[in-house]
């Protein structure tokens, strides 16, 4: 009941613009991150309180969620502790100073779609798309062969869905991706830790959050990750991958976050194969014929999709 409560404060906190307990998080994890240059060890709060020019008793009552620094501070506890510009900015979001991003529109999914789609028609790799507000676009061929679905019942089940409700769906398409994965758990704690991130950014909605906190599975990983806090950034985020294919066994991969070039509110994951058996077995699985659509999702059917996903090898 308590981690109910708790997980139910930070969907209505993360409506409100400021979320001090995970900035407080954020700020803590990002200092431990940090090392003293003569022995190594982790920085303490003095150090940090040395480095903004404030007190131990200051810094506490900040990484505590007790109290809520205002932008100058944010800035220079960003600089002390040697943040990137994707982590200042997101101990400012956390704050409530950073400027909100607008989601695209169906039109800018559209036209995200169409210039990917167009580059990246002969590229030899398993690619996804998705915007920064966690939901998924678009998938090339080989990635839906990689996950075991056709074009239809990824358009269906997952094209415009948040990945922070779509990991915990029942729905048959789901399942036949938790199937193909290997490592799914390690693969749903990433999604979530996206997903929670975008959250905390301002990114996605209330009403998302709380869909997806409705699961109890998602609500614990939710928790886990508001008390440590995500590492990094969605974008550049590298991470591995591994499937399961019939006839050709475990099929290995390294994973890129990379922001899409014409409209950073965007990001492609790049699966790259990680030994030589992984990429000559994705270069026939190019040349499989393409499955045929089997039957409907009994959840979400045979619906059409607004936007258009292309899956030319």
């Amino acid at each position: 009941m308590r981690r109910e409560k708790k997980a139910s404060g930070i969907a209505t906190t993360l409506s409100g613009g400021t979320n001090l307990v995970a900035l407080g998080s954020a700020i803590r994890r990002f200092r431990l991150r940090r090392k003293q240059f003569h022995n190594g060890k982790p920085w303490a709060l003095e150090d940090l309180a040395a480095a903004i020019d404030g007190d131990k008793a200051h810094v506490s009552r900040i990484e505590s969620g007790g109290l809520a620094p205002n932008r100058s501070t944010l800035m220079r506890i960003g600089r002390a502790l040697d943040l990137s510009r994707a982590d200042s900015e997101y101990l400012l979001r956390l704050g409530g100073f950073a400027s909100d991003v607008q989601p695209p529109t169906e039109q800018d999914v559209k036209v995200a779609i169409k210039w990917l789609a167009a580059t990246s028609r002969s590229y030899p790799l398993p690619f996804t798309l998705y915007s920064l507000d966690a939901r998924v676009w678009y998938a090339n061929a080989l990635w839906l062969r990689l996950a075991g679905m056709t074009p239809q019942q990824f358009r269906c089940c997952f094209v415009g869905r948040s990945v922070g409700e779509s990991y915990f769906d029942p729905c048959c398409t789901m399942q036949l991706l938790r199937a193909r994965y290997h490592d799914f758990e390690r693969q749903q704690r990433r999604t979530v830790a996206r997903f929670y991130r975008a959250a905390c950014e301002g990114r996605v909605s209330a009403e998302s959050v709380a869909r997806a906190l409705a699961d109890p599975h998602m609500r614990q990983l939710w928790c886990e990750l508001e008390a440590s806090g995500p590492d990094q950034s969605i974008s550049g985020e590298q991470g591995t991958a591994e499937y399961r294919y019939p006839g050709r066994g475990l099929l290995r991969f390294d994973t890129w976050i990379c922001p899409m070039q014409v409209d950073p509110r965007f990001a492609v994951i790049l699966h790259v194969p990680r030994d030589p058996e992984t990429r000559a077995s994705v270069m026939e699985i190019r040349r499989e014929r393409r499955p045929r659509e089997g039957p409907p999702c009994p959840i979400h059917g045979y619906r059409g999709a607004a936007v258009h996903n292309d899956t030319s090898g």
